[in-house]
């Protein structure tokens, strides 16, 4: 990794192009969000097309779609976008 950052990154890029859930759904795991049916939350993470909170559509906007969620419990509480996410819940 360290001789050919550029390999490595290049390598990662893909498999997360080819396992979009995989990726996403460890990540949030990452980030230490917790739900007991993950496939379900992808897909309704992916169908969802507007901010619970502000409703902006996320096919008209750059802005980044986002799983909201409590940091003390992990428990997942929206779809929004990431202004919503940042600036309206912190």
């Amino acid at each position: 990794r360290e001789a050919h950052p550029e390999i490595y990154k290049n390598s990662s890029q893909k498999w997360r192009d080819n396992n979009k859930e995989k990726s996403k759904i460890s990540m949030w795991k990452y980030d230490g969000m917790k739900d007991d049916d993950w496939p379900s939350v992808y897909e309704m993470f992916i169908k969802e097309n507007e901010c619970w909170i502000c409703g902006i559509n996320f096919n008209e906007t750059t802005r980044k779609k986002c799983l909201d969620h409590d940091h003390d419990t992990g428990e997942l509480r929206y779809v929004c976008c990431s202004r919503c996410n940042v600036w309206i819940i912190g």
